[in-house]
């Protein structure tokens, strides 16, 4: 068993150097150089690939990465805690207020920020999380010096990180991000050297208001949907790598699911705006990221866990299972990895090396528990869901599930815990034959789940982004993307925007707005027949919706606009009967929208509305158990010919 220890340099006497703050962030974010002792890199200014940087976004080692990478701050945290404890040996300190003392700092962990906790929606971001000052009552009754809040922000000091540079987006209008001029990070920041940070956007951001739903509640959904994968015995066993694909990143490469990097992308835009989270070559810099990166953590040890048979392996294969197996690439390399490189299991997590100067691998990073090649030193709290009418939980060091009906009870916690919306019996017939939605589960009645899947250009406008559906002027779902700047030092960055190298997704349409769409046609759509209603809801919900693009800081970028029609009245909803198709022809309309500007064809967004049933099962331990979705439909694109897209 390897010690749980990590090390990302090398002194000038050859001695293992675990990171401090700076160098630890410069690997997260643009690494100007390789890591001093990168056995790989260490001579050789060039990298590899053309992206120069370590970290890893949009590829199946983007969650496994990310953990030593975290690891590297607990270590750092190890260290300094001796030092701390000489205060425990103050005079006119009593045996057991230094036990008590001694205790909690030999267990004291990094901590995450649960951005799923529902206190979110009504609080916003927790108060240890924003600009305070300190003052605590060390063990012997002294006050402490008053400190500004560490987890607020990370002051530079005279002297900046090589590399610095004020950057000018698309994405972010008018706003110059002044990265060279500040010296401290930023959260949501006003376009000045000596900015305001806007934590009044982030709270209502947070919570939502009449103009956008609550992210909070977004971001539960979300990570609930992670939980919906099928059970191991539904997925042959060939095809369980494509199950870690979707899982782990937005680019994946055989099939399409939820991932954990879509919420991991709608955080680091709610908190950046034109600060430091929203652009990658920043972000680590912000003392926020190792909270956000923890609760990124904490997300894929549940996951493992309960998925623990779903792994990247050594490729996938196409649906069938036939023919030869498919690598895994990383698309555009790294300081030691060419592009179009190959990643499996094995493949190095550079620069990150165990105390024996062995990089860490996919499969040593893998689960928390002792079955892993390294012991990490660290788990994560239980987590408690209500099932049925029982309180049951996830406990990582408890033996990894091993048949389905354990996986199923896990499912249904975390679920339950994470926020996944409840798919209730509802009170629309959507002319759905009774049915199952596999073994021994039963379809909910009158019940259907709306999302759209989602196609974005990553470096469309030159920075982070996201997508919007809106509905009756309030934007109902977000889909984010986390971009360099134009002026990055990722060279990458624009050979994707050339190449068009996308950021893909799914995102639910919130249940309660489906129906206020269906609701004002109801009479008409109940009096089609059965095998008619479900496209003529999709006609109708593809009406209802407009779509927006907008940069990390709220700027609009462009939006969904109505066509001028030959014949106004043709396309109004409401004097259209549903009988009609619902896919009209393009040539119905002009060509412009208005005076408008057109969103050039290259970085118009694809979005297809599709739609799924749902089931549910009940297991031995009583109460209903997890939903699982089944019978998958798709209408094609949410915007009608009615509509294109126009810049604002």
């Amino acid at each position: 068993m390897s010690k749980p220890y990590l090390i990302v340099g090398r002194g000038s006497g050859g001695q293992s150097l675990t990171s401090d703050f700076i160098e630890q962030a410069n690997i997260i974010s643009f690494a100007s150089c390789p890591n001093s002792g990168d056995p790989a890199a260490a001579d050789d200014p060039i990298p590899e690939g053309i992206w120069g940087g370590y970290c890893n976004h949009g590829s199946v080692l983007f969650p496994l990465w990310h953990r030593p990478c975290v690891l590297a701050i607990e270590v750092r945290l190890s260290i300094e805690l001796p030092r701390e404890r000489k205060l425990m040996s103050r005079s006119g300190v009593t045996d057991d207020t230094r036990k008590l003392w001694v205790d909690a700092a030999t267990e004291l962990r990094f901590p995450f920020w649960d951005w799923t906790d529902p206190r979110g929606e009504t609080e916003g971001l927790p108060a240890v999380l924003r600009p305070q000052v300190f003052q605590f009552t060390l063990p012997d009754g002294s006050p402490s010096a008053r400190i500004e809040n560490p987890l607020a922000l990370y002051n530079f000091g005279a002297i900046l990180p090589e590399g610095f540079e004020d950057t000018f987006s698309p994405a972010n209008g008018d706003r110059v991000s002044y990265f060279k001029a500040w010296s401290r990070t930023y959260r949501r920041p006003s376009s000045s050297p000596t900015p305001i940070e806007d934590y009044v956007e982030i709270d209502t951001l947070m919570r939502g208001d009449e103009n956008q739903r609550s992210s909070v509640r977004q971001l539960r959904n979300q990570v609930g949907g992670l939980f919906c994968y099928p059970i191991p015995g539904e997925v042959a066993e060939l095809q369980r790598p494509s199950l870690w694909d979707q899982f782990s990143n937005t680019s994946f490469q055989s099939k399409n699911s939820g991932s954990i990097e879509a919420p991991h992308n709608t955080v680091h835009n709610l908190l950046g705006g034109s600060g430091a989270m929203a652009d990658p070559d920043y972000a680590g810099f912000d003392p926020i990221f190792y909270l956000h990166h923890c609760n990124i953590d904490r997300i894929l040890a549940f996951w493992e866990f309960t998925y623990n048979r779903f792994w990247i392996g050594k490729g996938y294969y196409k649906r069938d299972g036939q023919g030869k197996l498919i690598p895994f690439v990383q698309g555009n390399g790294t300081w030691a990895e060419s592009d179009g490189f190959n990643v499996d299991e094995s493949s190095p997590l550079q620069p990150y090396r165990s105390a024996d100067n062995v990089y860490w691998t996919p499969e040593s990073a893998r689960w928390l528990n002792n079955r892993s090649t390294f012991n990490k030193g660290y788990t994560y709290p239980d987590i408690v869901g209500t099932v049925g009418d029982k309180e049951e939980r996830v406990c990582l060091t408890d033996d990894l599930p091993s048949d389905d009906g354990q996986v199923r009870k896990y499912k249904a916690i975390l679920q339950s815990r994470f926020g996944l919306g409840d798919a209730k019996e509802g009170n629309t017939d959507y002319g759905d034959t009774p049915a199952t939605g596999g073994t021994d589960n039963e379809a909910v009645p009158n019940y259907r789940r709306f999302y759209v899947y989602i196609e974005l250009v990553e470096h469309a406008f030159g920075g982070s982004y996201s997508l919007e559906i809106v509905f009756q002027g309030k934007a109902v779902a977000t889909f984010a993307v986390f971009a360099r700047s134009d002026n990055s030092q990722c060279t990458a960055c624009k050979v994707k925007k050339r190449s068009g190298g996308l950021v893909r997704g799914f995102l639910d349409i919130p249940d309660d707005v489906v129906q206020d769409a269906i609701e004002p046609r109801k009479k008409e759509l109940l009096e089609l027949d059965s095998s008619e209603r479900l496209e003529a809801v999709a006609r109708i919900l593809r009406e209802s919706f407009t779509l927006r693009l907008v940069g990390a800081s709220g700027e609009l970028l462009a939006e969904s606009a109505r066509k001028e029609s030959r014949d106004p009245g043709k396309l109004e909803l409401g004097t259209v009967s549903l009988r009609e198709s619902g896919r009209e022809s393009p040539d119905d309309y002009e060509r412009s929208v208005g005076s408008g500007v057109l969103l050039e064809p290259a970085i118009v967004p694809k979005v297809h509305l599709q739609s799924c049933r749902a089931a549910k099962r009940s297991w031995d331990g009583g109460g209903e158990s997890e939903i699982s979705f089944f019978n998958h439909s798709n209408f094609g694109k949410v915007l009608p010919h009615s509509h294109q897209w126009q810049r604002a």
